[in-house]
């Protein structure tokens, strides 16, 4: 091999190298698109020759539309560039997310509701298998109120990690993500101040319930087929008023929370008629509770109609 095959050569290589590592072309993969061995590139969908990439002496020009569209030639083989594929849209990207968010708290109320009641049966049934009743009574009180006040734990343990429903439970206005989130919403004029939530929920709201249900196990229910559905619809409406913290405060998704807020205050409705069915005094206890998340579902709907 001479001396200007040997340069002829090197020149090739440098070109190759430069047209790599071009800024146009540095992050782009390369791909062969195989033609008729010929100098000449073609169309990759007619198989015709591209004149407009030569010049007058028939040679491949470097012109920058050129350089746009092939990268050099080998043996009749012509590299051209692949695109790299676009991102997707950050809107597709943020409704996955919000599906595959909305489907986590599906299931995570589904099992939440499954397990609280699972144990107002276990805590319910305690009086038979015990004959220390005193024992029994204490751990009953225990399992009641765990499902009572403690409703969001189960959520944060199914969730592997601190709910929500747990963070809004005490602090209304601090919410995950954007903490101002919430207070910039346009709001009713009779929207309750921050401090009468915690009193509403533990003052009057969680302990009339638990008061309600202890009434429902003093009776020594034999869990019949309505007696069972009471406590289950009960248990479902407590995994319900989790799941819209979650939404609402959470995932910040107000039209949704209005849907789940409405299941939610339905199904308390519908937990305090057979309360009311099975013992009336238990049912009366389910009024304040019903009466304060009519209040929250209307603030809830009226939030939803000013934003």
């Amino acid at each position: 091999m001479n001396a200007v095959s040997i340069r002829s050569l090197l020149c090739c290589v440098v070109l190759l190298l430069v047209l790599d590592n071009h800024p146009a072309h540095a992050n782009q993969k390369m791909t062969i698109m195989t033609t008729k061995p010929s100098m000449a590139p073609c169309h990759p969908s007619t198989n015709q020759v591209v004149r407009s990439d030569f010049n007058r002496n028939n040679k491949p020009s470097l012109s920058s539309d050129n350089l746009s569209n092939f990268v050099g030639f080998r043996g009749g083989a012509i590299f051209k560039k692949k695109k790299q594929a676009a991102a997707p849209p950050a809107s597709k990207t943020k409704n996955s997310n919000l599906k595959s968010a909305f489907a986590k708290v599906f299931i995570g109320t589904t099992v939440e509701s499954v397990l609280m009641h699972q144990v107002l049966l276990f805590a319910f049934g305690l009086s038979n298998e015990f004959k220390d009743k005193t024992f029994a009574s204490v751990v009953q009180f225990l399992l009641i109120f765990s499902v009572v006040f403690g409703s969001s734990t189960y959520g944060a343990v199914i969730d592997n990690g601190l709910s929500a429903a747990t963070q809004q439970f005490l602090s209304p206005n601090e919410v995950p993500g954007d903490s101002d989130w919430y207070s910039k919403l346009q709001k009713p004029s009779w929207n309750p101040p921050g401090w009468v939530f915690p009193i509403m929920w533990l003052i009057i709201s969680k302990p009339t319930q638990f008061v309600a249900l202890w009434k429902l196990k003093e009776m020594k229910m034999t869990m019949t087929g309505s007696e069972d559905l009471a406590l289950l619809v009960y248990c479902i409406h407590l995994s319900l008023g989790d799941a819209w913290n979650k939404i609402f405060f959470g995932l910040q998704q107000i039209k949704v929370g209005v849907v789940v807020i409405s299941a939610f205050w339905t199904l308390l409705l519908a937990s305090t008629y057979f309360f009311y069915a099975i013992n009336p005094s238990a049912g009366l206890f389910m009024v304040p509770t019903c009466l304060w998340v009519t209040v929250a579902a209307s603030l809830n709907w009226s939030i939803y109609m000013q934003n």
